[in-house]
């Protein structure tokens, strides 16, 4: 027998083509006498995706067509066409193409959610990201740190990818610069312009009609210093954002002093202002001096108030101890039983009301390791985690702490993907146990 052409079809343009190999073989002693014509494709990594398969006679000529397989892989493609007759007489040829790819991803679809952000707001970046073939490497670099820092981001959602800055990493008044970078298996490399956005004060204020709160700005590339690509990425220990962190005060007997509060020193217009010479010394101990007198009138109103609430809360404790003291002089007998059952209801309330705020603290601290495993970008541990809180969410002793959280958009968010999650992971489940089920019979 012999192999008289094989070519692929089609026969150009073949990235992510659905590519056939067609051989056209031939016998002297007739094409009937023919055994079997196999065909082998190799990818560049050496798999080979078509292993030694038969092919099918196409109609009533003499071209055998090999199984159909989509071309998604750079390199150097080779096939091998193996034709035997029923004497076991073989011929066997070879053939290659290559695939080339010299189209970098493309970013597109940047945004960031909520657009506007304070001190209290984490906030997402997103980018829709695509590629011909096969994508490599997604990277964002940003510098709310006060250093560029890189960070891979993997586990995409149609093309989507995410990232997340958790609010202790913003100071107000902060500009937080980010950019992405996408790069192939062939090492064509995107990159996006460098956005910015600036972090806004958590108070209200008074801003124009018409005038956004918050603030972006986008430029070239090639005006930013940002880390290569290639770049190891680090990252530092810093001092979390401790401002937004309410703290409990316990009154004891200690005596407070009725300092009264002084007024804040103003710093005056020094006459060398304009001068481009002046000393930067004297403006930075003029701003500490401001600084400490301010906290300075902070501590004495603080000091002012615990002083009256302790003085008011001893009055008040007396007089209820007092009071207190009279009723128990009338009590009687028959008072007893419902004096227990109100102590026994009272319980109860208290039961419930810790338990209910047991499960928001459960469930908040669930939320909170969550987004920690995001930012220090263990994904696995994340999933898992996002898997736990879809069944608290779906779990009905839940139910009420979740109607709550949800009236905040981002609660809301994160609770419908987390029982997403759990309903993937449940289906897996399932799937294994039928497939056990099955083996065992």
């Amino acid at each position: 027998p012999v192999i008289n052409s094989n070519v692929t079809s089609p026969t150009t343009n073949l990235n992510l083509s659905n590519l056939q190999i067609i051989a056209n073989v031939s016998d002297a002693d007739g094409n009937s006498e023919i055994r079997e014509v196999n065909f082998t494709l190799i990818a560049p990594n050496g798999t080979k995706v078509i292993n030694n398969i038969n092919g099918t006679l196409v109609g009533a000529s003499d071209n055998w067509s090999s199984s159909a397989y989509t071309i998604f892989d750079n390199g150097t493609w080779t096939w091998t066409v193996n034709l035997t007759d029923k004497y076991y007489d073989a011929d066997t040829d070879i053939g290659y193409f290559t695939i080339t790819d010299s189209t970098a991803p493309g970013i597109t679809s940047e945004s960031r959610r909520p657009e506007t952000i304070t001190t209290a707001t984490s906030v997402t970046l997103n980018a829709t990201i695509t590629e011909d073939l096969r994508l490599d490497t997604i990277i964002i670099t940003e510098d709310s740190s006060g250093a560029w820092k890189n960070y891979t981001i993997t586990n995409p959602v149609s093309n989507v990818y995410s990232f997340s800055l958790h609010s202790a990493n913003l100071s107000q008044s902060q500009t937080v610069q980010y950019r992405w970078y996408a790069n192939d298996s062939s090492n064509n490399l995107a990159a996006s312009s460098l956005t910015s956005f600036v972090v806004q004060s958590t108070q209200t204020q008074n801003t124009p009609s018409g005038s956004p709160t918050g603030s972006s700005t986008t430029t070239s590339p090639t005006t930013a210093q940002v880390p290569q690509i290639n770049e190891e990425i680090t990252t530092t220990d810093t001092e979390p954002d401790l401002s937004n962190i309410q703290t409990q005060t316990e009154i004891d007997d200690t005596e407070v002093s009725q300092q009264q509060p002084t007024t804040i020193e103003q710093i005056g217009l020094d006459p060398n202002l304009g001068n481009s010479q002046m000393n930067l010394q004297i403006v930075t101990t003029k701003l500490n001096a401001v600084i400490k007198n301010y906290r300075n009138n902070i501590n004495s109103e603080f000091k002012l108030q615990i002083n009256t609430l302790k003085q008011n809360t001893n009055l008040l404790m007396n007089a209820r101890i007092t009071k207190a003291q009279l009723q128990v002089k009338e009590v009687v007998t028959y008072a007893v039983l419902p004096t227990l059952a109100i102590a026994l209801l009272i319980t109860l309330i208290s039961y419930c009301t810790y338990r209910r705020f047991a499960k928001k603290y459960k469930l908040l601290r669930l939320i909170d390791n969550y987004n920690f495993l995001i930012k220090i970008n263990r994904p696995k541990e994340a999933e898992l985690l996002l898997i736990r809180i879809g069944y608290l969410v779906l779990d009905e002793k839940y139910s009420r702490v979740i109607l709550k959280l949800k009236q905040n958009k981002l609660f809301s968010d994160l609770f419908d993907q987390s029982v997403l999650k759990m309903k993937d992971e449940y289906q897996a489940i399932n799937k294994q146990i039928k497939v056990y089920k099955l083996k065992s019979k």
